[in-house]
């Protein structure tokens, strides 16, 4: 953590933590769903029609207390899930 709020990941992102409730927006424009939880370096995605999933911080483009942009398109997201079961 660099600051209240702030975070930082080995992969690179350095910026705001993701915030629960917020909206999850892909790089091509598409809403995923709402951040559900945020768990160390991942954070969970609440997707409509589908079960839940989680996603590395190095995903994130931007991140502000509404809104998670992510540096990924939709079309990416399947490749960039992390299993967070065990």
């Amino acid at each position: 953590m660099t600051g209240a709020g702030m975070a930082e990941t080995p992969g690179g992102y350095s910026g705001m933590m993701p915030t629960v409730g917020a909206h999850v927006i892909t790089a091509d424009d598409d809403e995923l769903g709402k951040v559900k939880e945020v768990s160390g370096t991942c954070f969970k995605i609440d997707a409509s029609m589908q079960l839940d999933y989680w996603l590395n911080m190095d995903c994130i483009a931007s991140s502000s207390g509404t809104q998670v942009r992510l540096r990924i398109a939709k079309d990416r997201v399947d490749d960039a899930k992390v299993d967070r079961s065990g």
